[in-house]
Order: structure tokens, then C-alpha cells, then sequence
């Protein structure tokens, strides 16, 4: 690094520390190309792994006065990423899982046209139900279907039987299933319901990207509440949020 390049660095860290957006911008652009390539290294989806990092870089904004310098500024938000990503594998394996069990069950339920979905439709209303459970039964699913626990090593942890370990998971499976099915029987009212609320609430695609940006950056909205707020789906409040961001990126450059 030239002493040009280090001045720079210095001067934009005293400013990232005082709280001035200037010297967030400057490591953003900065570090994200190194950090991207980092995050591939365990997601092979772009598009994931830059949700992941901007998130991780603002955890690392909103931690700024615990930062010491510029290379400890990079390091955490790395760490922070890996986890991400770790965590995300995880949640992704735990979906899979319990979609193949679903999907098993409803191969009996005729009435239901629910097998028509995609795995990836599928594992993202598992993923939205998943957290109605109570954080036992999320740990008990995790040990069984993440962790390859069986339902007697299980039991040992939580001091019960087998049965009950077994009744649980069932009852688990059941649970999402029976949300799911809900939702996907609420989902045609529901679509026209979500078009009618963007049409009065956001006048053009401008105003809706940076409706989501607003929510995202300043509120802190996860993009599920920033869906059912605007009346979207996550993947286009995604996908408006990355648009928005590599705008600012582009003009910060």
C-alpha cells in the first residue's frame, strides 16, 4: 500500500469511527470485491452472499466503536460473513429435510394441489414456518435432521424417552405441514390483495426500490417483514434492495 493509499485509509477510518457515512462508504467499496469472492468460498449464489455481506457490514456499523483499525475492520466483517453463510447452509439443510418429510406425507393427501411445487417454493414457506415453533421443537428438528442425532441421543440430552423425542418430531412435521397447507389455500386472495396494496402504496418501480432500501438500511427490516409491508414477495424485495445497493456503490466509486 503506498503512504498515499495509507493516508487515505486513515483518514477515512477516523471518519467511519465519528459516525460520518463517508468512511462507510470508502471500506464498502473498498472491501466487498475481496469479501464477495470470501463468501463464495461456502455459497455458490451471488445474489445470497451480497445479502449476507451488506448485512454484515452494517452489524459492523452498528458495532463502529468497538473497531479498532481499518485491518480489524475487515477481519470482523469476514468472520461475521463466514457465520452468515454457515448459518445459512444450516437453515438450508434443516428445509430441505423437512420438505422431503412433507412432501412424503401429502403423496397421500390427493386433495391437496400442493405437490406441484418447486423444492424452492417449497423450502421458503418452510422457512417462514419454521420459526412458529416453539425454540424446543426448532432445536429438536435441528439435532435430528442438521446434526444426524438419533432419537435416543437426543432424549439423553433433553432427560425424556424415545416416544417422546419421536412424538415431537412427528407433531413437529405435522405443524408445517398444516401451516403451509393453510397458506397455500390463502394464497390466490392473497396475491390480489398484495397488488392492490402496491398499486395505492408505491406509484413506480423508483419509489418501491427505495421504499425497500429505506426499510432495510435505516429500520433494520428483515426482508420477510419488508415483503408483507409492502405487499411483494422477498425475492423482488431482495432483488430491489441489491439493485439499490450497487447504485450507491456505483456513485460512491
Amino acid at each position: 500500500m503506498t503512504i498515499a493509499a495509507n493516508q487515505l485509509e486513515k483518514i477515512n477510518f477516523e471518519h467511519f469511527k465519528q459516525g460520518n457515512e463517508e468512511g462507510f462508504t470508502f471500506f464498502y467499496t473498498t472491501y466487498f470485491p475481496s469479501l464477495a469472492k470470501a463468501g463464495l468460498r461456502y455459497l455458490d449464489n451471488y445474489l445470497v452472499v451480497e445479502e449476507l455481506l451488506n448485512d454484515a457490514f452494517l452489524y459492523t456499523w452498528r458495532l463502529k466503536h468497538l473497531i479498532e483499525c481499518p485491518r480489524h475492520l475487515y477481519c470482523f466483517t469476514r468472520l461475521r460473513l463466514k457465520w452468515a453463510c454457515l448459518r445459512y447452509i444450516q437453515q438450508q439443510k434443516l428445509e430441505r429435510r423437512c420438505c422431503y418429510r412433507i412432501q412424503h406425507q401429502w403423496e397421500n393427501d390427493a386433495y391437496l394441489d400442493l405437490t406441484q411445487e418447486t423444492n424452492e417454493e417449497l423450502e421458503a414457506l418452510v422457512y417462514k414456518a419454521i420459526p412458529l415453533l416453539p425454540p424446543t421443537r426448532q432445536n429438536i428438528l435441528k439435532l435430528y435432521f442438521n446434526y444426524g442425532l438419533s432419537h435416543k441421543q437426543i432424549a439423553a440430552r433433553y432427560c425424556t424417552s424415545n416416544q417422546q423425542i419421536a412424538k415431537q418430531l412427528q407433531e413437529s412435521i405435522l405443524f408445517l405441514k398444516s401451516v403451509i397447507t393453510k397458506k397455500k389455500r390463502r394464497s390466490n386472495t392473497a396475491k390480489v390483495i398484495k397488488m392492490t396494496n402496491l398499486f395505492q402504496s408505491v406509484t413506480n418501480i423508483e419509489d418501491l426500490r427505495k421504499r425497500v432500501f429505506e426499510l432495510r438500511y435505516n429500520n433494520q427490516y428483515s426482508f420477510a417483514q419488508i415483503a408483507t409491508a409492502l405487499g411483494i414477495d422477498e425475492n423482488t424485495a431482495r432483488e430491489h434492495y441489491v439493485a439499490v445497493h450497487r447504485t450507491r456503490q456505483v456513485a460512491n466509486y
